[in-house]
């Protein structure tokens, strides 16, 4: 057999090592407050603004964070109404600057509306709750998601019925003010088959004239992602992107949506997907002029047994993206974040656990980014306990200089791979199938090549893992006898 060497850099140039130095944990509120599904902004100053539903009370609380505390939390935002919120479901949160926005909807659900609370002071006061205005085709919404623009212009999302919850579609409404609003848009349904996944939250994205709404779509109990596009700030949307190519079957709710952000004319979408029997993480990239997705990986699939994620939510600043998301096992529960500084495949290889008290069941993150700083709020299912946490992202270059190469031979392969390097080296490689599951595992130390015959490997397609240095990095790996 003729074989060929192909000599590739793990990184482009270099290798970037992702850590995260975190303070202390906070406390946001206490198990009186009901806390239900927290989120998470920052105000103009860079500090910390946290959101809850209340349950019992069917309120919406907020709390604001100095560094060091939060403030009590402030109640009797709701005037007469109250607030559908539940622990899959609820209030959603929106912030530029100090301008910020909480969108809800009112109970009981299936004939009240959707109302938006404003804040012009960083979340230190709120106006009273304004009714947005639906056109009369409207029969039923639930589910609503705000984003508002640096020009202060509002972006809505919500769920709409033909009925009694039939036939359920994702609609769009944008506003200047607030108070007038633009013609209810029906954008998910009208441009392909199925319904909208029915108690699967959606996203609404914006930035500058770019306009994005991700949702979870149902045909035929495949609950895969998909997003429609605007590129006149929300006048029309004319395009729509399959995100999610991994047929995810469930013949239930889900309960579950995706999330994302713009970084120049990337989308980048997380998202609960099934990989088998288990919840992985998926994390996709797509480029918004061609619609192709340079990237489409799994997140926590490197894990291995019985172990199931959710609720994964994404941010980013400048240069730096941060993703967190549940990762469960047994009756318990984690809280992960994952950090990158402009190299994507890094948030499928970095992990860190966020909470400090490893029992019970740590749920429902939020994330958000000022610059390297990132800010993480979640809630304790067992104690209702809200907490808070803010880490400082470390780079580090270490291993720069050693222009670590791959080399298979060939690309798809028999099974011969090379691993190769200009200086000796000490590392670990792990190999993984598309399951998440490790299959092979092998190390060496103060070597410059490696010749491995994985030839008892199955035919497909695998993850290739390099940790060298507390460095992680990824390439693909076909394997076809």
């Amino acid at each position: 057999m003729r074989s060929v060497l192909l000599i590739f850099l793990l990184l482009p140039s270099f290798l970037v090592a992702q850590t995260i130095a975190w303070e202390d944990p906070i406390p946001v509120a206490s198990e009186e407050w009901d806390n239900n599904r927290p989120r998470l902004t920052l105000n103009a100053e860079g500090l910390p603004v946290v959101m809850w539903g209340n349950n019992v009370a069917g309120e919406v609380h907020v709390a604001l964070g100095d560094g060091d505390s939060f403030s009590d939390p402030l109640s009797g935002m709701m005037g007469e109404y109250a607030c559908f919120t539940a622990d899959w479901a609820g209030p959603e949160l929106s912030g530029s600057g100090n301008n910020m926005l909480i969108a809800f909807k009112a109970t009981p659900e299936n004939t009240e509306g959707i109302y938006l609370l404003s804040s012009e002071d960083g979340g230190s006061t709120w106006g009273q709750p304004v009714l947005i205005s639906m056109d009369e085709e409207v029969d039923q919404t639930r589910l609503p998601d705000v984003a508002i623009d640096d020009s202060g212009e509002i972006h809505l999302t919500f769920m709409t019925f033909e009925g009694n919850y039939i036939d359920p579609a994702y609609a769009y409404k944008t506003s200047e003010d607030g108070e007038n609003w633009s013609v209810v848009q029906n954008i998910s349904t009208s441009l392909i088959e199925g319904e909208a996944c029915d108690c699967c939250t959606a996203d609404i994205i914006s930035s500058g004239e770019t306009v994005v709404q991700l949702w979870r779509n149902n045909i035929d109990n495949i609950r895969e992602i998909y997003a429609v596009i605007s590129t006149d700030g929300g006048a029309n949307f004319d395009q729509i992107l399959e995100i999610d190519h991994s047929d995810t079957y469930s013949n239930v709710c889900f309960s579950s949506g995706p999330n994302g952000v713009i970084e120049g004319d990337n989308l980048i979408s997380v998202f609960r997907k099934n990989v088998g029997t288990d919840r992985r993480i998926g994390l996709v990239v797509t480029d918004l002029l061609t619609g192709e997705n340079s990237l489409e990986e799994t997140v926590g699939g490197l894990g291995q047994g019985n172990v199931n994620y959710n609720n994964a939510k994404i941010a980013q600043d400048g240069a730096f993206t941060a993703i967190v998301y549940e990762e469960g096992m047994g009756n318990g529960s984690e809280i992960i974040c994952s950090v990158s500084n402009g190299n994507y495949e890094n948030l499928i290889s970095f992990k860190d656990t966020v909470n400090v008290s490893l029992t019970g069941r740590q749920t429902n993150p939020d994330v958000a980014l000022n610059g390297d700083q990132v800010h993480v709020v979640w809630q304790d299912a067992d104690t209702d306990q809200v907490w808070y946490r803010k880490g400082s992202i470390q780079t580090s270059n270490t291993v720069s200089e050693l222009e670590i190469s791959w080399g298979i031979s060939p690309n798809p392969t028999d099974g011969k791979v090379f691993f190769t390097s200009q200086k000796p080296l000490s590392a670990t490689i792990d190999v993984f199938n598309t399951y998440g599951s490790l299959v092979y595992s092998f190390g060496f130390v103060n070597e410059r090549q490696k010749l491995l015959d994985i030839g008892f490997l199955d035919n497909g397609v695998y993850l290739m893992v390099a940790h060298v240095n507390g460095i992680y990095s990824t390439k693909k790996l076909v394997v076809s006898h």
